[in-house]
């Protein structure tokens, strides 16, 4: 039997790992990290805004307004698109100045968290399902290959996904971030990742390809990576879920607390207002 957690505990795991994850990203080469009063942002040298994002941060010298058109003067100039990612502790009113100054809301999840300690329970894990961890570079092309087909992204975004991100990290079982991968008759089917920072274990790009969806593939990838969690000494797990993998997470114990919403930031001729 699972136990929820207190909310606000919840909610600052949640943006905690989210936002150790974009942070620790911006202090490698090839990413850069900027600090504005009332933001952050990183970026990645991709022109895909999946790869560029802000979020709010405590400020309480400069009014909002003043704090987004820092920020957009800022990212202006760098000239990537990026996604605004507005947590459940952002200021008041901050989606709708977004959309004021041209940001378009493109997507809204759910922030979900579970207590690991209680047992977990257990999942239907599809008798000819077989998983393997990301650790060479042989399953690094992997899942290259099946976050293209899961995800149904071009092979530079999946690469960028697969390859970059895990390049920052490391590989290992040392390393904060860890990716696994399922495979049916010797065919890719789905992958997932955990990032482990900030006090707790953040589940991260769930995936399955089209032709093995609602066969369990899904719930046995996030039962894999909690598995390895709790291995790893992580008391407590949590994610951003879509609405189809709402119910899912639910299966396995994990609870909503809060919506995140996503605005993107387009360059001029690019499709910004």
């Amino acid at each position: 039997m699972t136990t929820a957690l207190p909310t606000p505990t919840a909610l600052s795991l949640i943006e905690g790992n989210l936002v150790t994850y974009w942070r620790d990203l911006g202090r490698f080469p090839g990413f850069t990290l900027r600090d504005h009063p009332g933001s952050f942002s990183v970026t990645s040298g991709v022109h895909d805004a999946l790869f560029n994002a802000a979020f709010a941060q405590p400020c309480v010298d400069v009014a909002l307004d003043v704090q987004v058109d820092l920020l957009l003067t800022a990212m202006r100039q760098v000239g990537l698109p990026f996604v605004y990612w507005v947590l459940p502790s952002a200021p008041a009113g901050l989606g709708e100045l977004l959309e004021q100054r041209g940001l378009s809301f493109v997507e809204h999840g759910t922030c979900m968290a579970m207590d690991l300690r209680p047992p977990l329970r257990e999942v239907a894990v599809p008798a000819d399902l077989t998983l393997q961890w990301v650790m060479d570079d042989q399953t690094e092309q992997q899942h290259v290959r099946v976050i293209r087909d899961a995800f149904e992204v071009s092979p530079e975004v999946a690469d960028v996904l697969a390859r970059r991100f895990t390049y920052v990290f490391g590989r290992g079982q040392d390393s904060p971030m860890q990716s696994v991968l399922g495979e049916v008759n010797g065919q890719l089917v789905g992958c997932g990742s955990l990032f482990l920072g900030a006090g707790t274990a953040g589940v991260y790009t769930v995936g399955v390809t089209p032709l093995a969806r609602r066969r369990g593939v899904g719930a046995a990838l996030t039962r894999a990576l909690l598995d390895l969690a709790r291995w790893r000494g992580f008391e407590t797990a949590i994610l951003l879920s879509s609405a189809a993998g709402l119910n899912v997470y639910r299966s396995l114990g994990f609870e909503p607390y809060g919506e995140m919403r996503q605005y993107v930031w387009l360059p001029e001729g690019e499709g910004a207002r």
